[in-house]
């Protein structure tokens, strides 16, 4: 091997671990932030402040915003936490009349049985104008078409999963 072929080696070596340690430190900041939101959850608590319930927040704020990566991580695959958040969120929010967004900034991929778990039984029982008070942002193209997938068989009735 020359040197001009090493060199080239070298550097194709250099940007991989560029490009690793770029992952590393994004995953770094996501357990910071994680770790940062845990500890105001723990000082919260031992400051003995009741305890808010969601139901009232959302009314007070008239919308609700729900960051999918921040329960599940870049892979929303966990069809109990989608459950979860259907409950706890999605479902007052819209019976509610409020404004939802769904985001799924830093989600790599999402299952249908975590969208379906999400969405379709909120569609199918408030009906597909409930729709236009959700808004989807930062999808990839692969969320995208999992959430458009589920969107359009809750709309129409036939169960899948």
């Amino acid at each position: 091997m020359d040197v001009t072929d090493r060199l080239a080696a070298l550097e194709a070596e250099n940007a991989n671990l560029r490009e690793k340690m770029a992952q590393i430190l994004d995953r770094m900041e996501y357990l910071e932030d994680s770790l940062d939101a845990h500890i105001g959850l723990q000082e919260f608590k031992e400051a003995g402040e009741p305890a808010v319930p969601f139901s009232q927040l959302a009314a007070e704020m008239n919308s609700v915003f729900i960051s999918v990566r921040g329960f599940t991580g870049e892979f929303a695959e966990n069809k109990e936490v989608a459950a979860q958040l259907r409950e706890d969120a999605v479902r007052p929010a819209l019976t509610s009349g409020q404004r939802l967004t769904i985001d799924f900034a830093g989600v790599e991929m999402a299952t249908q049985g975590f969208v379906h778990a999400l969405l379709a039984d909120v569609i199918r029982a408030l009906g597909s104008d409930v729709l236009d008070l959700v808004t989807f942002e930062n999808c990839c193209p692969v969320v995208q078409s999992v959430v458009k997938l589920v969107v359009e068989y809750s709309q129409g009735g036939s169960s899948g999963n």
